[in-house]
């Protein structure tokens, strides 16, 4: 059997934008990639230990980067063909049988995606932004601005959050500890009218 002939037949069927290639193992993988970023893989092991698998193409879902977005339990969509139905029947399936819950399960990893994408923005803003009010300032550690040095009557390290939320490490002198506890109480009784 010519898989990747086969896939090609598949990819035919399952309508435009669809291609197939080579997969790792040359004569028993291929991949199918779709229009909207779905990647299928088809694996035909007639060599296989397991007689179950002898005549049958399986036929598994991928999320490729989009996979860490994944609920826990979530990915494993797999069916399974016999490998000598026409590549329609085979298209069919996997539009019946695959496609609907990977669809689903690969638009909500995008969203995701999206959402970290904008959160990740949102905290180099943050940490970019507390460097230029605390200059001089630098990064350590990706997340973590640092600032001020020794004998400064205040210095310390501010971490931001995945989450968006800050961390502080202060080190502050005894003559300006008041100072700064008046500031930070002042502004938690703003913060509590607010709400």
């Amino acid at each position: 059997m010519d898989l990747l002939d086969l896939a090609r037949q598949i990819v035919a069927a399952l309508g435009p934008g669809w291609i197939a290639e080579r997969g790792y193992m040359i004569r028993a993988h291929v991949v199918l990639y779709g229009p909207d970023q779905q990647i299928l893989t088809i694996t035909h092991d007639e060599d296989s230990h397991r007689h179950s698998d002898h005549g049958h193409l399986q036929i598994s879902a991928s999320y490729g980067e989009f996979s860490r977005h994944l609920d826990s339990g979530k990915g494993g969509d797999v069916i399974t063909a016999a490998a000598e139905r026409p590549a329609p029947a085979i298209a069919t399936d996997i539009t019946r049988r695959l496609l609907p819950d990977y669809e689903t399960t690969l638009e909500r990893c995008r969203t995701r995606a999206h959402e970290d994408a904008l959160r990740l923005a949102e905290r180099r803003e943050t940490i970019d932004t507390l460097c230029q009010i605390l200059a001089p300032a630098e990064i350590v550690r990706g997340d973590h601005v640092s600032f001020g040095q020794s004998g400064d009557h205040i210095r310390g390290q501010i971490r931001v959050l995945h989450s968006g939320a800050t961390e502080f490490e202060l080190d502050v002198t005894a003559a300006h500890t008041l100072q700064l506890a008046r500031v930070i109480a002042a502004h938690r009784r703003t913060a509590q009218d607010q709400n």
